[in-house]
């Protein structure tokens, strides 16, 4: 059998093994598929063509099985990376406020809401333009997308002609590309895109997030992340002990980027007052050099769906989250 025929039947075979999993969900009359959705929600199920839902869904299984080893069993999800596979097809998400970055503020509760904020948006537009000469004071800003992850540039104003030629395609390409759609991440398309100019927090150290795993707001682990300058990550249980990621061996955080133990405990308790309906989700953080807690956003599918943390914890996350509970409307 020539390559081209064996890549053939193997894509026969993982179409199957979608297939199979999908028949047995709708064969339930029982079974949520044949539920409407709640106002205000959708899940991928009603988003994508039921056509586009094999092809998206057998890239997202193929994708799965390079980074784990094996087909995610969505039919009985145990772990982590198993249940946000299951959940981009079938959790119900908020929209359009999931994953659009300009609709934050949405998930903060009101309880916080005169001692906790996101970082300020200075200037936003749908096309690909920067604001006129003057807009903003000399300094540095970042500069972002509303949707998807890494679509970020740090700038500073006043710009020079590189960085301004280099702003404008970054814009044209983040405005005029989808996101996520191939593998799942549909709800990155339930909103207009735009692009945005930003505060930049002031912090004793390089940009570290602090972005937290948390299952009804009960914090599972933290990771942190410095991508200025380079790109960095570190992985801690709930008790700050350091641990290694699924498929690397990490060295050791530096202990000037840990956050202090004040912003610790709000960390904590934030978590919980903002994750306390929303089945599973990672918050991410960041401490400024007064110690002011910032959110940065709040992502449903870490990764992608493909998560990095070890299988142990995975697991322990995996039984504690009932997947198939609904978030609850924030009003």
């Amino acid at each position: 059998m020539n390559s081209r025929a064996k890549d053939f039947l193997k894509q026969l075979q993982l179409n199957q093994k979608v297939s199979d999993q999908i028949i047995q969900i709708w064969s339930d009359e029982n079974s949520s598929v044949y539920q409407e959705p709640r106002s205000g929600f959708l899940r991928g199920i009603d988003f994508y063509h039921p056509d586009e839902l094999i092809k998206i869904m057998t890239n997202d299984f193929k994708v799965f099985q390079n980074k784990f080893g094996e087909f995610p069993n969505i039919l009985d999800p145990k772990f982590l990376g198993e249940k946000l596979v299951y959940s981009k097809y079938f959790r119900q998400f908020k929209v359009p406020q999931s994953g659009n970055k300009l609709k934050t503020p949405y998930f903060i509760p009101s309880e916080l809401m005169t001692t906790f904020r996101t970082a300020d948006v200075l200037w936003k537009s749908n096309t690909p333009s920067l604001p006129p000469a003057g807009f903003l004071e000399h300094g540095e800003y970042y500069f972002k997308s509303n949707t998807g992850s890494g679509r970020y540039l740090l700038l500073k104003f006043p710009l020079n002609y590189a960085q301004t030629e280099l702003a404008k395609s970054k814009a044209t390409e983040w405005l005029h590309s989808t996101y996520g759609l191939a593998i799942g991440e549909w709800w990155y398309n339930t909103f207009e895109s735009a692009i945005l100019i930003e505060e930049k927090i002031n912090t004793h150290w390089s940009s570290v997030s602090i972005n937290v795993f948390c299952v009804r707001g009960v914090v599972k682990a933290y990771l942190l992340h410095q991508k200025d300058p380079g790109d960095q990550k570190w992985l801690f249980n709930s008790d700050w002990t350091q641990i290694n990621f699924r498929d690397e061996i990490s060295e050791k955080m530096p202990s000037e980027y840990l956050p202090d133990d004040e912003s610790k405990n709000k960390i904590v308790r934030y978590s919980l007052l903002i994750g306390k309906n929303i089945s599973f989700a990672r918050f991410d953080y960041l401490v400024s050099s007064d110690l002011e807690l910032f959110l940065l956003e709040v992502t449903f599918s870490p990764n992608g769906g493909y998560s990095s943390l070890p299988m142990d914890l995975q697991y322990e996350i995996g039984e504690m989250w009932d997947h198939k509970s609904h978030d609850q409307v924030v009003e």
